[in-house]
């Protein structure tokens, strides 16, 4: 593994039983990666923020490859396909010269950051040929709309086919993916379902990739919070019925219209939930008696909480609750979450006042006073830390 400087290296060319190379934060023009070829051994090549990579036009001869992860915006060499051991492929969608032949991948589990726009229809469509898959993440936005149903209908119909195999998949669609709504069959041994909501952020770069599944390094909720526009994210107009047959789905974030999360509300493996409410309420959205039976921490994003309310007997192992909401118009209707007290587990409330730029002082005044009166009620007292976004602490 080679760090900065390292322009002292000898030549690739001379390392032939080399198995795994990790070059990060390069610090010279140039990252000369056309010896390739001659390590025959070679498992693992990842090369990050290297300023300018060069890589040989053919790899065939690593037959024993299995991570390719060289995100740069480079040509790759257009024989990726056929390497038979590759698990982990991570490339610039943009600059990569596979537009066909993804489907001859058979060994492929792990595919990050697949470009819904930069690849061919054929190529979607091939997903459906990864018998091994078990992760994937996908982005697209809509510069492109005019294709972009046919895409999101070859990408609903490569998902039906993978989903016996998928533990985790990734969506990173700016607008509305109504067009996964019939899924069939659903990936019943799903673990993790991720939806983004900052698309062109995160696009942009001006976001970190997202969490990635355990096996892979990952952590808890990034903590970046939601600030953008419903028409910036990627959401459902409802929960789609076939999220309810996911019995192993252990960690899932959703963004949708209409709150109707009842569908979720049986999932026997489900402890990390995050929710983003687009619809302003209008009605009590309430979590009844015994639903989420296993959930443990719940991140939401509403309107207000005034209209939230819990049940006795409702998600009775929560430890950790986060709301996020604005505090415009709070001096109206002061109310907190109803039934918190009934959060028999509850350890910590973060409530978190959104768009804060647009609200009163007095606003934010009454939002808290009615929060700290939601949680005095509760016989455990959890800790309570209440933040504005626009601040860097919580208090």
């Amino acid at each position: 593994m080679t760090f900065t400087y390292c322009e002292d290296m000898p030549p690739l060319s001379l390392f032939k039983f080399l198995r795994v190379l990790h070059i990060e934060h390069y610090g010279v023009n140039r990252v000369d990666l056309t010896g390739l070829p001659n390590m025959h051994q070679l498992r693992y090549l990842a090369v990050h923020d290297g300023w300018d990579v060069e890589l040989p036009t053919q790899i065939t001869g690593l037959r024993h490859l299995e991570t390719f992860d060289v995100y740069e915006n480079v040509r790759h060499p257009f024989d990726i396909v056929h390497l038979p051991c590759l698990m982990f492929l991570n490339v610039s969608w943009y600059a990569a010269r596979t537009p066909y032949g993804i489907g001859n991948m058979k060994s492929l589990r792990y595919v990050e950051d697949f470009n819904l726009m930069d690849n061919s229809i054929d190529n979607i469509e091939s997903l459906g040929e990864l018998a091994s898959l078990r992760v994937i993440s996908v982005y697209g936005y809509r510069p492109y709309a005019a294709s972009m149903n046919r895409r999101m209908d070859a990408l609903c119909s490569s998902l039906g086919k993978v989903g016996i195999s998928l533990e985790y998949l990734g969506l990173y669609i700016e607008g509305c993916v109504d067009a996964l709504m019939d899924l069939s069959p659903p990936p019943r041994r799903l673990e993790r379902l991720w939806m983004g909501d900052r698309i062109k952020d995160y696009i942009d770069g001006e976001l970190d990739p997202p969490d990635w599944p355990a096996e892979l390094g990952s952590s808890f909720f990034s903590g970046h919070g939601w600030n953008a526009d419903a028409d910036e994210c990627c959401f459902f107009s409802r929960v789609p019925n076939w999220m309810g047959e996911l019995s192993n789905l252990k960690e899932l974030e959703i963004n949708v219209i209409k709150p109707d999360v009842g569908i979720l509300a049986e999932l026997p493996a489900l402890t990390l939930l995050r929710i983003y409410i687009i619809q302003g309420l209008r009605e009590f959205f309430v979590i009844h008696a015994r639903e989420f039976p296993v959930l443990k921490h719940l991140e939401l994003r509403l309107s207000s909480p005034s209209y939230l309310a819990f049940q006795a007997g409702a998600m009775p192992k929560l430890q950790w609750l986060r709301l996020q909401f604005s505090s415009v118009g709070c001096h109206q209707n002061a109310r907190g979450p109803a039934g918190m007290q009934h959060l028999s587990a509850l350890e910590d409330f973060f409530a978190i006042s959104n768009s804060d730029y647009r609200a009163t002082e007095y606003e934010k005044t009454c939002a808290e006073s009615a929060l700290k009166g939601a949680i005095k009620l509760h016989p455990k007292h959890p800790r309570l830390h209440i933040n504005s976004s626009y601040d860097h602490y919580f208090k």
